[in-house]
C-alpha cells in the first residue's frame, strides 16, 4: 500500500516465479510425499516445515497437489490411448 495515497497495487510474477510461489521441486516433493508415500495431508505440512522450514496452509499442500496432477494429466491421457496398441505390438 502506498504511505502516501493509501493505493493499493499488484504487480505481476516475473515468468520464472512459480504462480504458487513454491518451486517445482516443492510442489514434486508434496506430491510424492501424499501419493506415493500416503501421507495424510497434515503429515505433508508438518515435513515440509519441520525439514525443510517450508511453511503451507493444509489448502496450500491440496492445491500443490491439484497443480501436479494437472500438469501431468496430458501425459496420462497419451500413455492410456497408446497402450492397447503397444500391447497388441508386444503380443500382448
Amino acid at each position: 500500500m502506498c504511505s502516501e495515497c493509501g493505493t493499493l497495487t499488484r504487480a505481476t510474477l516475473p515468468v520464472d516465479v512459480h504462480p504458487s510461489g513454491y518451486g517445482v521441486r516443492v510442489v514434486a516433493l508434496a506430491t510424492v510425499l501424499s501419493g506415493l508415500y500416503r501421507h495424510s495431508t497434515r503429515m505433508v505440512q508438518s515435513a515440509m516445515l519441520d525439514i525443510f522450514g517450508i511453511s503451507m496452509s493444509l489448502g496450500t499442500v491440496n492445491k500443490l497437489r491439484l497443480e501436479a496432477s494437472n500438469s501431468v494429466e496430458s501425459a496420462v491421457e497419451f500413455d492410456s490411448n497408446i497402450r492397447p496398441e503397444l500391447r497388441s505390438s508386444w503380443g500382448g
